[in-house]
C-alpha cells in the first residue's frame, strides 16, 4: 500500500499534466527480442496517436537493449511467461 500511496504523491506534484503522458509496459508480455526497425515502426505509428519526443524514443530503445533474456529462454510466449 505504501508503494501506492508513493505513486500518488508523485502524481500529485507533476506541474502542468495536461503535459504529460503516460507510457506502460507489461513486463509479462514484453519482447525485448522485437527487433530495433520493429519497435522505430510502432513508435513511429503511436506517434500518429500521440507525442512522442526525442527523449521518450531514446528510453524506449534504452529500455530495450537493457533488458535482456537469458540465452537459452525461448520466446515462445508462454515459455516466456513461465520465466517472468
Amino acid at each position: 500500500m505504501e508503494s501506492a500511496n508513493n505513486t500518488i504523491e508523485w502524481f500529485k506534484a507533476i506541474p502542468e499534466k495536461e503535459k504529460h503522458a503516460f507510457i506502460t509496459f507489461d513486463v509479462c508480455d514484453f519482447y525485448p527480442s522485437i527487433s530495433e526497425d520493429l519497435l522505430l515502426n510502432a513508435l513511429d505509428y503511436a506517434s500518429k496517436f500521440t507525442t512522442t519526443t526525442q527523449q521518450d524514443r531514446h528510453i524506449i530503445i534504452h529500455a530495450k537493449k537493457i533488458t535482456r533474456l537469458p540465452p537459452k529462454l525461448s520466446m515462445d510466449h508462454e515459455e516466456h511467461k513461465r520465466h517472468v
